[in-house]
């Protein structure tokens, strides 16, 4: 059962750069790219890697916007990606649970 859980996890959320993006986005309706990357410590590119391929997935979506005459992302979760990230939470509590209740 645990190595069926473990095989089922999503690839593109267990990524420990991409669950820390989608998590941050989850806490904050929108984040622009700089705040992402101030709060997660990551380089620019590192980030835009890791953004692609959350876009590409469905689970995020982004928009360039100006203010002021300035350029800036914004970044949110897509209700896909929302969705992907609690099937996620619940797998990971589903694993806990089974080793913890093994002992």
């Amino acid at each position: 059962m645990v190595a069926r859980i473990v095989h089922d996890l999503d690839r593109t959320l267990h990524e420990k750069s991409r669950l820390a993006i989608a998590t941050a986005l989850s806490e904050h309706e929108k984040l622009t790219f700089i705040q992402l990357r101030e709060l997660l410590s990551m380089t620019d590119g590192n980030l835009c890697i890791h953004v692609r391929t959350l876009e590409r997935s469905g689970y995020l979506e982004k928009k360039k916007r100006t203010k002021n005459g300035k350029a800036f992302t914004e970044c949110w979760l897509s209700d896909q990606g929302k969705s992907a990230l609690l099937g996620y939470v619940n797998q990971m509590e589903q694993l806990i649970n089974t080793v913890k209740s093994r002992g």
